[in-house]
């Protein structure tokens, strides 16, 4: 007869993890298969392996988006750091890549854990349990980004990497889902360009006060859907080969797709706009 463990309820977070995790990766393959491993990704005309080899990531928000993006990344050869301030819930396993053994665990350091096995080359991860904000403080004598992801509902946290793209005149990549599950969302914020606040202007008015976690339908379709949509983003920034000529996508289930090109609104208060330019698609 077999035997299985039962969980009754989700362990407390607890205060004794380190707010950063860090771990260091050997190389698992010798050269020769390395390079075999790599084969596939290097037959597309644009692809650049060692541009990606040399590139550090910084993924905010390790929930159902950050997670198979950051596994993705890994798996190509590309070190990514993540941030995020949760902690693993029993609602996260049906879609986020947590295991039952990691409820109640920082978000960050389980989904090292989870993700590092896929890891075939030596690269350092590190996971910050954190919020975005205390991230852009803490992390400012040591950021050696070349490109950020963002994929969270929290127009603070998306504030947050819009400015840390900015400040390092780097790409960020934001990605996200809708509330009905059936569609999802990217925008590409790039140096001297529309940054999220000429995209997204309501972000700077005022926080509305937060009364708890809002509970909105979330499943795993989609969400695999944005996470692919986003490292190809990732990828073409970093390599030079943009996903297409624009810098907003939109994506649905049933059907729908719409791409435009976000410009600088006049007066931004994040960029400083460009008054040679209207907003708009």
């Amino acid at each position: 007869m077999s035997t299985a463990t039962t969980l009754q309820n989700s362990p407390p977070a607890s205060t004794s993890y380190p707010l950063v995790k860090s771990l260091t990766i050997p190389n698992r393959l010798d050269s020769e298969l390395r390079t075999e491993l790599t084969d596939r990704q290097e037959r597309l005309s644009w692809w650049d392996q060692e541009r990606l080899h040399q590139s550090r990531i910084c993924q905010i928000g390790a929930g159902g988006l950050g997670g198979p993006i950051a596994k993705t990344l890994v798996q190509m050869g590309a070190a990514t750091d993540l941030v995020d301030f949760d902690t693993v819930e029993v609602s996260n396993l049906n879609r986020q890549l947590f295991r039952v053994e990691d409820l109640g665990e920082p978000k960050p350091h389980a989904l090292l854990d989870n993700i590092s096995p896929y890891t075939t080359r030596a690269m350092t991860l590190r996971g910050f349990w954190m919020s975005a904000d205390e991230f852009a403080e803490t992390s400012a004598s040591d950021r050696d980004y070349d490109i950020y992801s963002a994929g969270v509902d929290s127009d603070q946290a998306n504030l947050t990497a819009a400015k840390l793209g900015i400040a390092d005149r780097k790409p960020v990549v934001f990605i996200n889902v809708s509330r009905d599950g059936e569609a999802c969302r990217v925008f590409i914020q790039r140096p001297e360009q529309a940054c999220f606040a000429c995209y997204k202007p309501r972000v700077l008015e005022p926080p509305k006060p937060v009364l708890g976690c809002t509970r909105t339908p979330a499943i795993a379709d989609i969400l695999q859907v944005a996470a692919g949509l986003a490292v190809r983003a990732i990828v073409g920034e970093l390599m030079g080969e943009p996903i297409g000529p624009y810098n907003c996508r939109d994506l649905s289930m049933p059907g729908f797709d719409h791409i435009q090109t976000i410009k600088k609104r006049p007066g931004c208060p994040l960029c400083g706009g460009d008054n040679n330019e209207t907003g708009g698609a």
